[in-house]
């Protein structure tokens, strides 16, 4: 049975019987009604939000506004170092009704009525929107002697924009533009990703904002690897992009994520092999990902995203593939990038590990008797490998130098095929491409380090 506590609609709305988002939005202005009504002040979270720090110091010092919003604007409208509201010009492009802040002012009772009215047909957010522009201009007026509030509501509300750099999702998870703008993330929305519940859980986890349980941190026995990075071409380290040339920066994206992926895939593999828990690398992006038309390889709107950049894990990857029960895939355990960075992960973790190297003539001349490095001739047979490794299986964390050198093959033909699968079935669509079939099978077929001889793609 459900007992979740239930918060009529204001002014006797259908719109809560239509569907489930605007049931949703009903709910949430129920609840903000019944608290309003108390005096009390209610800030309004979607649950994919994560507070980096407490957010009221900040809602205490913008007090003539009645409503703050978070902005739906991929890029800000302040200053470096401007840590307060955007600019009221911001409105243009939209809010966004996942975080807001509503004052306990006379207005606001009776708009959360104009709100729930203007519910049929539309979704929580446009309902929003539609009520706020509710007797304003397409230009709202400025509150005296401010440049980042304005009147919403036919002037009866004063609405600000929450500072994007500090209130965001692809501004935080993609541009990193609080640290662009020398201001302090406050929230992080784990939206901008299409892998659902799995996705989002990842963002905050990358983020360090999601608290597992705390055997999540002590208990797994890593293996983690170096990253080569890509090349990076010479007109993008200049900041060029002439004609054409975010379909060459295109190309050296899925080149540079096909070349760290066969590291990625041999690092994966010996962790499956070992029985250890994968500790993702960064993978490096030259461009952004996502269903929109790039503008010189950003997303659009986004002109500040560095480029390259470390690209969130989901989008090369569908994390929910990587580990789902399937009886033809091999099982995997994985952790974030950041995980050696979370305060949650014991120091320990990070420090008790042993280096696996290889002999070769590149390193022979440095080879020592260290204890903590277990030196290996190149593609050791998995068994080997498992001997020479298996008296160090108490050890938290085995870091491979070279997990392609290190990686030989499976035992089992068919654990490969298994691997293989699970692999290639989790990567995101975006990651190569896919909208091409010789073009993803030769793509692919590097990935895999396949040998047939097959024309590179261009």
């Amino acid at each position: 049975k459900n007992t979740s506590p239930i918060f009529p609609c204001p002014g006797g709305s259908k719109a809560c019987e239509q569907d489930f988002h605007n049931s949703t939005a009903c709910q949430r202005i129920g609840l903000a009604r019944a608290f309003l009504s108390y005096g009390l002040d209610v800030t309004l979270s979607d649950a994919d939000w994560a507070f980096a720090e407490d957010p009221r110091p900040f809602f205490s010092r913008q007090p003539p506004a009645d409503l703050l919003a978070a902005g739906a604007a991929l890029v800000n409208s302040t200053a470096d170092g401007d840590d307060g509201l955007e600019l009221a010009a911001s409105l243009a492009a939209g809010i966004d009704d996942g975080l807001l802040l509503l004052r306990a002012a006379p207005a606001m009772l009776s708009f959360l009525q104009a709100w729930a009215r203007a519910l049929p047909g539309r979704n929580g957010q446009a309902a929003l929107e539609s009520a706020l522009r509710e007797g304003v201009g397409a230009t709202p007026a400025l509150w005296p002697g401010q440049d980042r509030l304005a009147y919403a509501w036919g002037g009866r509300l004063v609405l600000g924009v929450l500072p994007v750099a500090r209130f965001g999702s692809h501004t935080a998870s993609v541009q990193g533009l609080a640290g662009l703008m020398h201001v302090t993330q406050v929230a992080v929305h784990a939206s901008h990703q299409s892998d659902g519940l799995v996705g989002k859980r990842h963002r905050l986890r990358e983020a360090m904002l999601w608290e597992d349980a705390p055997e999540y941190y002590t208990e797994p026995r890593l293996l983690s690897m170096d990253l080569k990075p890509p090349s990076v071409p010479e007109k993008l380290s200049l900041g060029v992009m002439d004609e054409g040339g975010q379909t060459a920066l295109q190309m050296a994206h899925k080149r540079g994520l096909q070349f760290q992926l066969q590291q990625v895939r041999a690092g994966m593999a010996l962790a499956v092999a070992l029985n250890r828990t994968f500790l993702m690398p960064r993978l490096t992006c030259l461009c952004d990902s996502g269903w929109d038309k790039l503008e010189n390889c950003r997303s659009p709107g986004a002109p500040l995203t560095p480029l390259p950049f470390t690209c969130p894990w989901d989008q090369v990857f569908l994390v929910e593939r990587l580990t789902e029960p399937h009886e033809k895939k091999v099982n995997m355990t994985y952790r974030e990038y950041s995980f050696l960075e979370n305060p949650r992960t014991p120091n320990e973790t990070e420090h008790d590990l042993i280096l696996l190297s290889m002999e070769g003539t590149a390193n022979t001349a440095f080879r020592t008797h260290d204890p903590t490095i277990v030196w290996l001739p190149p593609k050791t047979g998995l068994a080997d490998l498992r001997d020479r490794v298996a008296r160090h299986s108490g050890v938290r964390r085995l870091h491979v130098r070279d997990p392609q050198a290190a990686w030989a093959d499976w035992e089992r033909p068919e654990d490969g095929k298994s691997f293989d699968l699970r692999f290639i079935g989790a990567l995101a669509p975006w990651a190569g491409p896919f909208d091409d079939e010789e073009k993803t099978k030769r793509w692919l077929d590097g990935v895999l380090r396949r040998k047939r001889k097959r024309e590179k793609w261009t």
